[in-house]
């Protein structure tokens, strides 16, 4: 498995101290949370100074950083919520963004949330108008060779729900980022999730966590101490022939010299045993 972690485990690192925790760790690739640049200069608030409204020269010497030190991007993770009304056409044009920014810096996927959808409206129709976002966003995606990944998220968690948009769109550049918390959450079992998503999941969020059925809450904890059988998690994926990332999400956790090498020591050595 190629495992990754997202910027969140350390949001006041820049780019070449996020490298080499990556580096430190073993981790394969980094996963950046983007965003437009806020009052600090920053991207959704990370240090790491990569943002949807670069110039092309910022964009320039980031694309060199990452060449020069080998380090891959596994995503471009957006916030992206297509379906919220008050903001469809500026998050249309960010998701557009984040996919000239993924063809840049040469990273396969970017992630974007359903959201919510408009009060009134049925389950079906705003699988009807999801699909047909995504799928005007696709020939976007397409001239960049870069997928875009809807996470099971929010509104999304139920996996019949995001197949329904998936068949759909019907295109190889609309895929899934499978958040393994969240239909857990919803009382999915992973492998009903992975039944169901499995021909559509380009990227996989891991964490574990303590939270209670239907209930917003949750907090994470250490890999194989919470409620999530990681296990089972890489039987699927090993089985499924699944060739993406596995990115580690941790947002507000421990720092990130404490969680990153416990983290994917355990996943390794949960590898060992298939």
């Amino acid at each position: 498995m190629k495992y990754s972690f997202m910027s969140f485990s350390s949001v006041q690192s820049n780019l070449f101290e996020l490298i080499s925790l990556a580096k430190k760790y073993g981790y394969d690739a980094i996963e950046l949370r983007v965003g437009r640049k806020d009052s600090s200069g920053h991207g959704h608030g990370h240090a790491h100074g990569v943002s949807l409204d670069m110039s092309e020269n910022e964009i320039n010497d980031i694309k060199v950083l990452l060449d020069e030190e080998k380090m891959p991007v596994s995503c471009i993770a957006t916030s992206c919520m297509l379906l919220e009304e008050a903001n469809i056409k500026r998050h249309i044009v960010d998701a557009k963004k984040a996919i000239d920014l993924a063809y840049k810096l040469n990273s396969p996927v970017i992630r974007v949330f359903g959201g919510w959808y408009e009060e009134g409206k049925t389950r079906e129709e705003a699988i009807v108008l999801f699909a047909k976002i995504l799928s005007e966003l696709a020939d976007y995606a397409k001239e960049k060779s870069v997928i875009i990944c809807v996470e099971t998220h929010d509104v999304w968690c139920d996996p019949t729900h995001v197949a329904n948009v998936m068949k759909k769109v019907n295109s190889p550049y609309v895929g899934v980022t499978w958040d393994i918390l969240h239909p857990l959450r919803h009382d999915i079992e992973l492998e009903d999730t992975y039944k169901k998503l499995r021909k559509w999941v380009k990227h996989v969020h891991i964490h574990d966590a303590v939270f209670k059925l239907h209930e917003e809450d949750f907090a994470f904890v250490p890999i194989g101490t919470g409620l999530i059988d990681h296990k089972k998690l890489l039987s699927l994926l090993i089985k499924g022939g699944y060739d993406g990332y596995l990115s580690g999400e941790w947002i507000g956790f421990e720092p990130a010299d404490v969680h990153l090498p416990r983290e994917i020591e355990t996943m390794k050595k949960y590898e060992k045993q298939f």
